[in-house]
């Protein structure tokens, strides 16, 4: 059984809202768990041209040998502010992933312009596209993404004290389908992980050796600090 098969027998979701069947914009590996999780199983991959670029194991940079165009990087940072939220850890590993994404040596070759960072709170976008300075490379809030697509999309989830509106489906339905083909998440997992949904994605990210830790994090959690066969260093310049 397959891991997104055990989450759809262990959580059945009212479905968030109506779509056409056959879905023409994402991997199909961000397909199924879309349909999985959203859809009650009702999406069809029709597996566009170029939705396998990422899958390249002679010089992937971001995947290494994997063939699962998902990621989840664990980031033990700290939530900072009140009502204006932000993550600094989670943003420099944010900066990084881009840059490994736009280096010259990079399969495939991408443009500012075919990555999207997303995330649910203002100020951490804010003050992402502050430092990450490339121009056509949209930095910005689930809402503002509504009716966009990227190759790319890079969430960082911004909370370590409490998940917030992380639970708010709608929006993480939205965020995840942004990715056309290559989708990575940055968060803290343990705290991910009180939400049943983001827990059972997160084991299935595990599972399927799609969940990197970063340098130093999580050093005395078992269950969540295990760093995977490709070590983060080996895959972000």
């Amino acid at each position: 059984m397959s891991c997104i098969t055990v989450i759809v027998t262990k959580f059945t979701f009212r479905r968030l809202m109506i779509q056409l069947k056959n879905n023409y914009r994402n991997h199909e590996a961000i397909v199924q768990i879309a349909s999985r999780l959203f859809y009650d199983d009702s999406l069809i991959a029709t597996y566009p041209p170029g939705h396998d670029i990422f899958i390249n194991p002679k010089k992937a940079l971001v995947l290494g040998s994997s063939e699962y165009p998902v990621l989840f990087h664990a980031v033990e940072g700290r939530e900072s502010g009140e009502q204006c939220l932000f993550n600094e850890a989670e943003m420099f590993v944010v900066l990084r992933y881009v840059r490994t994404l736009l280096d010259p040596e990079h399969i495939p070759r991408l443009k500012p312009s075919d990555i999207g960072i997303i995330s649910p709170y203002r100020e951490q976008a804010t003050r992402l596209s502050e430092i990450i300075n490339y121009d056509n490379l949209t930095v910005d809030t689930v809402e503002r993404f509504q009716g966009s697509e990227r190759k790319v999309i890079i969430i960082t989830t911004t909370r370590t004290k409490k998940i917030g509106f992380l639970t708010d489906y709608r929006r993480i339905n939205t965020a995840i389908t942004r990715a056309k083909q290559l989708l990575i998440i940055i968060g803290h997992p343990r705290l991910l992980c009180q939400d049943e949904i983001w827990c059972l994605l997160i084991n299935c990210l595990m599972r399927n050796n799609c969940y990197i830790v970063e340098d130093g994090h999580f050093c005395n959690d078992v269950e969540y600090g295990l760093i995977n066969e490709v070590h983060v260093g080996s895959r972000l310049s």
